[in-house]
């Protein structure tokens, strides 16, 4: 991710970005506890998982049971033709860590490249007070 705004790119390039944001953002969840190397000893499979290239995204494509990112990047790309930018951009949050520093890259960049005057970061709590977020219809990362 770059750090200047990307007025002078073309399309087909932020819209690349913008499908990588997404799946590092996507598959940010993939750093649950549950995978730490102290708990499952695979360290390979850890460093694999944490490498985060674009190669590696591309081999959990097939793992996507439904992919709308088609629809979702037309939706914002939309939004760019509002100078200045007044659209706001939800992010329902499911965890915290990792998955939560790609969820800010992913803002950071729709606002940075006017996509989005404001990105909010929801919490999903249940009545019993805990997270569940993966459960509602909307982008979850």
């Amino acid at each position: 991710m770059h750090g200047i705004a990307e007025d002078a790119i073309d399309t087909p390039c932020r819209e690349r970005r913008f499908r990588s944001l997404l799946q590092f953002s996507l598959w940010g969840n993939k750093m649950d506890l549950s995978l730490n190397p102290t708990l499952n000893s695979d360290l390979d499979a850890m460093e694999k998982m944490q490498s985060n290239s674009e190669a590696h995204l591309d081999e959990l494509k097939s793992h996507i049971l439904s992919d709308h990112s088609d629809a979702l990047w037309a939706k914002v790309e939309a939004l760019r033709t509002t100078q200045p930018p007044t659209a706001r951009i939800d992010i329902v949050l499911d965890n915290a860590g990792y998955e939560l520093f790609t969820d800010l890259c992913l803002a950071h960049w729709l606002i940075n490249n006017g996509y989005a005057a404001q990105v909010l970061s929801r919490f999903r709590f249940c009545e019993m007070g805990a997270i569940f977020a993966s459960f509602m219809f909307l982008y979850v990362s």
